[in-house]
């Protein structure tokens, strides 16, 4: 990846620090945003095993809250625990995967945990704003974590696609609501697999294609997850 992803990504973080509702938060960090940088490069071919790492994405915000949240862990060393083990499984994987079969399972362990459980509410008052000699202090230092984060996920070849660049980061931004974030991006992440799947349809006809169809797939997925919440938060004020 580039300096520009390291700046885009560093960016994405650094706008979720300034958003307070967390499933807005979920939603931007749902954005494929690292996810289009390196696949722009045209160096990646698709297939099952970046849908596996959404899986993975998920699972590092679990390990992460359970570490930091029920273990009473420091954020920053649950963090690194939780990218190392999404490090060794990344390397433990299959360098290719059926994309199919990977698409239902994960598709299907996506309705178990989110559409079975009901989702709560998480909302909460906004804290006062930040002063903007703050907010750039803090942009200073997430545009430096960021290239860190960047030089880590090379590391990881096919895997790359889905390493958590922004996850890392945002874990230890949001780590007084890790429980809740991590809830509202487990529904959210469905739209990462729509964005997988779309690419990995449209990848054939050259990564342009790949990417559009990527992006609509994922609209559609974003979308849908929010009609779903409209109409839960409807019923729930029955």
């Amino acid at each position: 990846m580039t300096p520009l992803a390291a700046i885009a990504i560093a960016l994405v973080v650094w706008a979720i620090g300034l958003i307070r509702p967390v499933r807005v938060r979920a939603l931007v960090y749902s954005l494929p945003i690292p996810m289009t940088l390196v696949l722009a490069g045209g160096t990646v071919r698709v297939d099952g095993a970046q849908v596996v790492g959404v899986l993975l994405l998920v699972a590092f915000l679990a390990v992460t809250a359970f570490l930091h949240v029920r273990m009473k862990a420091p954020a920053v060393l649950a963090v690194v625990t939780a990218a190392a083990g999404y490090v060794l499984v990344a390397w433990a994987l299959p360098a290719r995967l059926p994309l199919l079969p990977c698409l239902l399972a994960v598709a299907g362990l996506w309705l178990v945990g989110v559409l079975v459980r009901p989702t709560p509410e998480f909302e909460r008052p906004a804290p006062p704003p930040l002063s903007w000699p703050v907010a750039a202090a803090k942009l200073t230092a997430v545009l430096a974590a960021s290239f860190s984060m960047v030089w880590l996920g090379g590391l990881l070849a096919g895997l790359v696609v889905t390493f958590p660049y922004s996850g890392v980061l945002v874990a230890v931004e949001v780590r007084r609501e890790l429980v809740a974030f991590t809830w509202a991006f487990t529904r959210t992440a469905i739209g990462l697999v729509g964005f997988i799947g779309g690419f990995a349809a449209a990848q054939e006809h050259g990564t342009a294609a790949g990417l559009a169809a990527g992006w609509l797939a994922y609209a559609v997925c974003a979308a849908a997850v929010h009609r779903l919440s409209r109409s839960e938060a409807v019923a729930g004020r029955r």
